[in-house]
């Protein structure tokens, strides 16, 4: 596979001890590159807000011609990494965790899983994008590399 998976924050929480969402996904991102894929991280345009929803989001952007064996392993790793990001913080209420699977070629892509684990017991729930709602869900591949602040 010579197209990496980006790995993109989009809702991180970042909880005490974690410095940005970017800290966040570069775990996903360390445990992506333990199975022998080529994993960095990305950002989309229009970014987030550090802390700005009560649950984690992060999208994943494979390269369609990888193929199902390697979405269905990428999968298997990030429900691996929610789970355990449920137990890092067991004393916190629960917040869901929720992996948005986009399937790119060239600079386009389009949602094909929607991941979520409500809990670390619980059984993630995934749900596939139906595709004559493509257009719906197309979107723009981000930018590789560290987020740049904005001056103001």
């Amino acid at each position: 596979m010579n197209d990496p998976i980006l790995v993109t924050p989009k809702f991180p929480i970042r909880r005490s001890g974690e410095t940005s969402s970017d800290e966040v996904a570069e775990s996903l991102i360390e445990d992506l590159r333990a199975e022998g894929l080529d994993a960095r991280i990305a950002h989309e345009e229009g970014g987030y807000s550090e802390g700005g929803a009560p649950f984690d989001q992060i999208v994943l952007w494979v390269a369609d011609a990888a193929g199902q064996g390697v979405v269905g392993a990428v999968i298997a790793i990030a429900i691996d990494w929610m789970r355990r990001r449920h137990r890092q913080y067991p004393g916190n209420p629960p917040q869901p965790k929720f992996i948005d699977v986009v399937l790119y070629e060239g600079d386009k892509g389009r949602t094909d899983k929607i991941i979520t684990v409500p809990s670390a017991d619980d059984d993630p729930i995934i749900r596939t994008s139906p595709k004559e709602d493509f257009e719906n869900y197309t979107r723009r591949k981000p930018a590789e590399g560290p987020r740049r602040r904005r001056r103001g």
